[in-house]
């Protein structure tokens, strides 16, 4: 499919003999008619629109994105370079540069994930949650369920979805938001949905699917792991006071392993600050990814750590609590036993250090793979290298946390 009928002429002399023309008109319902008339609602067809690579054009391929299913046939999009016509490229590149732009074409839904994810900053927190709220509406659109799936795992991997958690949130949302079209509902925010909550950067931010804690700082960022001041960061330390402030989240979930060892740390922090310090004190407030928790984090923090414990360590902590909410979790966890059989010790504690820090970590792993993955190889070589670099000295952080415990620390 192509504008004019110079196009054409110049894909049938190139052996393209398929080609057919809008003539200047744009794509629009009175030519899908004439197509499915003409391909009969054959599935095995397949439907190739070219356009110009320039802004006009790729505005016009998300237009023909929009009709994608009321074809049976597949369809596909080839984008000429240099902002050339058919025509135009056969006559500055000849007729194999015809015949190479119909075999250089993209899925029309690959295209249109492409189109949408370029759009976004995918090295923040922000630009990610916002690329997935945007595209997430355009996967649950495709009817084909196993085709639908297959996109989410694409829209995934081109956004560098950090955690396995986050990757199932997603496809939940797609199949929950396609069921709720089906059945003639909207299913979008704008209808009612419930959507996605934005927040602050880092591993708390906003999620990426149904409710979404909310969390503050942001590993890669001051103070989280792979920045400064944390693991992997310029000065090997995980954390950098400074942070934003914590926003406030859901409801913990106490099923969530992450969420039980953050709250026992703290509860060793607050009663046993002797055991943690003071390894506790250079945590990042973005390495307890629980809101409540890393609103307690702050507290201890803002009281000057767990190393400085005095007599009136608690009542500092619970003064430098925000809001009555975060100072009744310090009084909670400053009361409740830790959950061991034996009074905690130095081992005890190690392994919560441990644990906490290694989640940070790996978190910190799988958000520079995204990285890696989104480069490509026809990234800056030197940008790359440190990309790679990052993600090697995080590795190796990783490996001596689990094979050496606290003594990595």
């Amino acid at each position: 499919m192509v504008e004019g009928y110079t196009d054409v002429m110049a894909c049938h002399l190139a052996g393209v003999t398929t080609a057919i023309a809008t003539c200047g008109t744009s794509f629009g319902g009175d030519h899908i008619k004439i197509l499915r008339r003409l391909l009969m609602d054959n599935a095995g067809a397949e439907v190739v629109f070219t356009f110009d690579g320039d802004a006009a054009g790729q505005k016009a391929a998300l237009r023909a994105f929009e009709d994608d299913q009321r074809f049976a046939a597949e369809t596909s999009i080839a984008i000429t370079p240099d902002g050339m016509d058919p025509c135009e490229l056969r006559l500055a590149r000849g007729d194999e540069a015809v015949a190479d732009l119909v075999e250089s074409r993209t899925p029309l839904f690959a295209f249109a994930l492409k189109s949408i994810v370029s759009r976004y900053n995918l090295d923040t927190e922000e630009g990610r949650i916002a690329a997935v709220d945007e595209a997430v509406p355009v996967v649950a659109a495709i009817k084909n369920p196993g085709l639908r799936d297959r996109y989410a795992i694409r829209l995934i991997g081109m956004v560098g979805i950090a955690t396995q958690a986050e990757e199932q949130s997603i496809i939940r949302r797609v199949r929950g938001l396609a069921r709720s079209r089906q059945n003639g509902g909207p299913g979008g925010p704008e209808h009612g949905g419930r959507g996605d909550q934005r927040g602050g950067g880092g591993p708390g931010g906003a999620r990426y699917g149904g409710r979404g804690d909310q969390r503050g700082g942001g590993p890669g960022g001051p103070g989280g792991p792979g920045g400064p001041g944390g693991p992997g960061g310029p000065h090997g330390g995980p954390g950098a006071a400074g942070a934003p402030p914590v926003p406030r989240g859901p409801a913990l979930n106490l099923r969530s392993p992450a969420h039980r060892v953050e709250r026992e740390l703290l509860k060793l922090a607050l009663q046993h600050p002797h055991l943690v310090s003071p390894a506790f004190d250079a945590y990042g407030i973005d390495e307890f990814t629980a809101p409540p928790y890393a609103a307690v984090r702050r507290a201890i923090e803002d009281a000057g750590g767990a190393s400085a414990a005095d007599d009136d360590y608690l009542a500092r902590v619970r003064e430098a609590a925000p809001d009555d909410t975060v100072r009744a979790m310090v009084t909670e966890l400053a009361v409740e036993p830790p959950h061991t059989r034996r009074d905690p010790d130095e081992a005890y504690a190690g392994v919560q250090l441990v644990a906490v820090r290694l989640a940070a970590v790996n978190h910190r792993v799988a958000e520079v793979r995204g990285a890696l993955q989104r480069l490509g190889q026809h990234a800056d070589p030197a940008h790359l290298a440190a990309v790679q670099n990052e993600l090697w000295v995080l590795q190796q952080y990783g490996q001596s946390l689990r094979d050496r415990g606290a003594a990595a620390l």
